[in-house]
């Protein structure tokens, strides 16, 4: 395959094969414009493979949780539960939300946001034990002691994530991502919300 010397940066992601010379703000859309329709990839850096296969016998990495999920169907065939779904409000989609966190004893925390041309907002929301445990203090000035349970985080990117767009309309669509890997769903590494918390001292 060509590499991507096709591509131009300045301030803007360019594609120098499109006829009006179609232009992104992320490196990832253009990528994904180049794959799509000129059959054009790029050689993904080693340092950049941060996402492993844990299946045995399996040595796969991959730049994105996505790609992760994909191999994991495709070569594995393990079930992954992809969702698509339209929210009225904010609040409902966070209803659904809770709902999902509680029957899966997971929980989805959001990661960045960021406004879009047409007016709406991204959100995306992630795996709370995705990622990897860095202390924010020197372990000779910690004065608590780490958890029993140890670190929430499991080194690596869980797949299982939210992407939200919310319209100035107050209408929310949602891809979401369900099924975590690398990791138990465990009550002992999630953080209850207030509602949770009431109900757990109500009962007491």
């Amino acid at each position: 395959m060509t590499n991507m010397s096709s591509m131009e940066v300045c301030n803007r992601y360019s594609c120098k094969l499109c006829k009006h010379a179609k232009s992104y703000s992320h490196k990832r859309s253009l990528t994904y414009h180049m794959k799509q329709f000129h059959q054009i990839t790029e050689e993904t850096p080693p340092n950049r493979l941060r996402v492993c296969c844990q299946e045995d016998n399996c040595i796969e990495k991959f730049c994105s949780t996505e790609d992760l999920a994909e191999h994991l169907a495709d070569t594995h065939n393990r079930e992954m539960c992809r969702l698509n779904s339209t929210f009225t409000s904010y609040s409902a989609f966070n209803q659904w939300k809770s709902e999902i966190e509680r029957q899966t004893s997971a929980r989805f925390v959001a990661k960045r946001s960021w406004n879009k041309k047409d007016g709406s907002i991204g959100r995306v929301f992630n795996c709370n034990r995705s990622g990897t445990y860095r202390p924010t203090v020197a372990e000779d000035k910690r004065k608590r002691k780490i958890k029993a349970q140890g670190s929430r985080k499991i080194g690596q990117l869980c797949p299982a994530r939210m992407l939200v767009t919310e319209y100035p309309n107050g209408v929310l669509e949602v891809s979401a991502m369900l099924t975590h890997y690398g990791h138990m769903c465990q009550l002992n590494h999630i953080s209850f919300s207030k509602e949770e918390r009431s109900l757990i001292q109500g009962s007491l």
